[in-house]
């Protein structure tokens, strides 16, 4: 079984089948959470370490936007290439090499900025999230943490995942609120002072926005 802290170029492939056999009814219930907290359905979005793109191709199914995919594995964009293609998305999705602590994208470009369960990986996330704010254009909103989308798919889940890891799920080193302690104390080290912490049945996200100033 996968350990997100060590998730490399091999373990894509076995990372990116449990996400299309296992979480992929997750992802169009979180994208609607996402598009109801943020309310952008048009612009640029940029999912941010994407993996194979399962959270990205729902937000381009379900809105107008135009969706990158970033990840800091080859690996795993060329997996997101072949599902953008076998969606038919190529006009509205690309994918881009890159990483969190150093995005390569223009500043004020992105309206949307999301990512479910890179968090871990973030090597500096006071860094990390400087970048994304930078990025987003003025009026842009992140929506950054991880989650299932409700109690019924974390079961769901929980169940199956055990049946492959018995030790799944036993992990309880920083639980939910911590996790979100952690993240608020990190975006204000990162100079973010206005955010929303969420924290119930969808998950533990932060949702933030860029002033539009006049």
């Amino acid at each position: 079984m996968i350990d997100k802290k060590t998730m490399n170029e091999d373990s894509v492939e076995e990372y990116d089948g449990i996400a299309e056999d296992i979480f992929g009814p997750i992802y169009p219930i979180i994208v609607g959470q996402i598009t109801d907290k943020c309310n952008i359905t048009t612009g640029i979005c940029l999912d941010i370490g994407c993996c194979g793109g399962h959270l990205g191709v729902a937000m381009a199914q379900a809105t107008n936007l135009q969706v990158i995919l970033m990840d800091r594995l080859e690996n795993a964009l060329k997996i997101a290439d072949a599902r953008i293609i076998q969606k038919g998305l190529q006009k509205r999705m690309c994918t881009l090499l890159g990483d969190v602590h150093q995005i390569p994208l223009p500043g004020n470009s992105i309206r949307l900025v999301i990512s479910r369960g890179s968090v871990p990986f973030w090597q500096d996330r006071p860094r990390a999230f400087q970048e994304i704010y930078r990025v987003l254009a003025p009026g842009g909103a992140a929506y950054i943490g991880g989650g299932f989308g409700s109690m019924e798919q974390k079961e769901r889940i929980a169940q199956l995942m055990k049946e492959k890891d018995p030790s799944w799920g036993k992990d309880k080193k920083y639980p939910p609120e911590n996790r979100n302690k952690r993240l608020a104390e990190e975006m204000r080290e990162a100079g973010i002072g206005i955010y929303e912490a969420i924290n119930n049945e969808s998950g533990n996200w932060m949702c933030f926005r860029k002033p539009i100033i006049n």
